[in-house]
């Protein structure tokens, strides 16, 4: 056990997860994949703990785990400088993303209401 923190995360394997574990070893925490089933396994009761990972997971993880969650704005993407995203990103109701006249990568920033995708500007695409 390091002085430097944890890193808890729910068992899903991401891309994110992965390099973000990486990170946190780098840093001296530790990483711990938290049981599958539920509970935070030997992370339960640490001191100075962070947690990655979906809301559902995280709902039946975070007393044990003492950790408070965040959620950033739905509008985060969209606020960052181009220099970070390299792309022009734009925050819209779904009603307003229909009247595009262009393909658009749509999706919904917070919740799984309906799938990402590119659409092309037609009625019903998206």
């Amino acid at each position: 056990m390091t002085k430097h923190g944890l890193l808890a995360l729910a068992p899903q394997y991401t891309t994110t997860s992965e390099l973000l574990s990486t990170s946190a070893q780098r840093r001296g925490m530790d990483v711990e994949v938290l049981p599958a089933h539920g509970g935070a396994g030997t992370a339960m009761g640490r001191r100075g703990g962070h947690y990655y990972g979906g809301p559902a997971f995280a709902a039946r993880v975070v007393d044990a785990l003492a950790v408070a969650l965040l959620e950033p704005s739905d509008d985060w993407l969209a606020s960052l400088p181009f220099e970070y995203t390299g792309r022009r990103i734009a925050m819209a109701t779904l009603g307003e993303a229909r009247r595009l006249s262009r393909p658009a990568f749509v999706k919904p920033p917070s919740d799984k209401s309906f799938p990402a995708a590119v659409a092309r500007a037609r009625a019903g695409e998206f």
